[in-house]
């Protein structure tokens, strides 16, 4: 189970680099139901010449303390880039202040549910070790059959069978 985990971290980070997407958790209902809470959304940097009015974008808080993922609902261009407007799907208004960006990054995949067992990791890690150790043992633990052994060894022709 640990290497499964182990070549799977492997595995995702390779393909992050090779399609060139970075994973962030969906924390908030703010995009209910398209992307729960507890999803992992795939995003890939985008010029904002390529952005479109109804991509879903991830982009950092005008205050950098989190991102943000929502979808686009205006498109203001700039000298420096663009101004965006953004919403959440399950949001009645749009986001308070617009967002001024060169790129955002414009998501390309879902993967719901994958977010809680990244953060399972990040804050417990040593929970997940003990729990991937238990798993292990449980696997590895011999299984009986109900059969007593035969204490002479496989019947053959030689010993009477």
């Amino acid at each position: 189970a640990g290497a499964a985990a182990g070549l799977a971290s492997i595995l995702a980070m390779v393909g992050c680099l090779v399609f060139n997407v970075r994973p962030t958790v969906v924390i908030s209902g703010s995009m209910s139901p398209g992307i729960p809470v507890g999803a992992v959304t795939l995003h890939r940097p985008t010029p904002v010449a390529q952005l479109r009015v109804g991509d879903v974008v991830t982009v950092p808080r005008p205050d950098d303390s989190h991102l943000v993922t929502h979808r686009i609902t205006a498109i203001e261009k700039r000298d420096f880039g663009a101004t965006l407007t953004l919403k959440g799907d399950a949001n009645r208004e749009a986001d308070p202040v617009g967002y001024d960006v060169f790129e955002a990054g414009k998501v390309v995949a879902v993967l719901p549910l994958a977010g809680y067992f990244v953060l399972a990791v990040q804050d417990h890690p040593l929970a997940v070790i003990a729990l991937l150790l238990v798993l292990s043992a449980v696997a590895l633990y011999p299984a009986k059959d109900g059969r007593e052994a035969n204490p002479q060894g496989p019947a053959t022709p030689a010993n009477g069978a």
